[in-house]
């Protein structure tokens, strides 16, 4: 389940860089940003929901409860072991994502 939240964080990592300009989705991100910016036009207050996608930090805890989820219904572990590799998922998806935002040069 360790390796769920590595897999969660990689996949944040890899979402969160596709949507910058020049990569695979970036009409993506530039709507976002288009999106984003009127929220600061009319309210001067971004977008929580915006940010939430373009967040590699908030996107890994969903995605590890989603991936453990599956796994928890398809293996049926026990109670203790599934609690315990869920925590230890959230860690190791954090550790790779705080990984790959060290790595990052952007500005």
């Amino acid at each position: 389940m360790t390796l769920l939240g590595v897999i969660a964080g990689m996949t944040a990592g890899f979402w969160t860089r596709i949507i910058h300009k020049n990569m695979i989705l970036r009409r993506f991100g530039k709507r976002l940003e288009i999106l984003n910016n009127r929220y600061l036009i009319e309210h001067t207050y971004d977008s929580m929901w915006i940010k939430f996608i373009r967040c590699m930090f908030c996107i890994t805890p969903y995605l590890v409860v989603l991936f453990e989820v599956f796994y928890v219904c398809v293996y049926q572990p026990w109670w203790m072991f599934a609690f315990i590799g869920t925590l230890a998922g959230f860690g190791a998806g954090n550790m790779v994502c705080e990984t790959i935002n060290a790595m990052r040069n952007e500005v």
